[in-house]
């Protein structure tokens, strides 16, 4: 069952590099037609779909991108009421981190991409109930 939470979760924070990105939901990427994505694809797109029902919070920060994951993760650290499930970069140039978090009956995603305006970063921090957890179980 951690398994597939874990599955979830990182897809859900797929999704959400898509979106932190700018990439236009619906779209498939260049060079691939509709109808051809792998069944992953499929189910980060559902899955997101579940999840922007509600906003997730947005904000760019003056620090780049390590400064601002550092600052977010020792915040948390600091409330004591979660654990990390996962965290690192997701791209190979360092421009896009992420990390899955888990408190009692809550998940949060956080990704912290470079600015495309040059210095600095853009924040995207989503949270999801227990509850809509479950929803999202129910999709895999």
């Amino acid at each position: 069952m951690r398994g597939r939470v874990a599955l979830v979760l990182v897809l859900l924070a797929a999704g959400l590099v898509v979106l932190a990105m700018g990439a236009s939901a619906g779209a498939p990427p260049e060079g691939r037609e509709v109808g051809n994505e792998p069944d992953e694809v499929e189910l980060a797109e559902e899955i997101s779909a579940v999840v922007w029902d509600r906003s997730p919070v947005r904000y760019e920060s003056e620090l780049e991108v390590s400064e601002e994951a550092s600052r977010l993760l020792e915040e948390r650290r600091d409330r004591g009421d979660c654990v990390v499930v996962r965290s690192g970069f997701l791209d190979l140039t360092g421009r896009v981190w992420g990390c899955v978090l888990q408190g009692g009956d809550w998940a949060e995603i956080l990704i912290v991409s470079e600015s495309a305006a040059g210095g600095g970063c853009d924040v995207v921090i989503s949270r999801m109930s227990a509850e809509e957890l479950g929803s999202l179980q129910e999709l895999c």
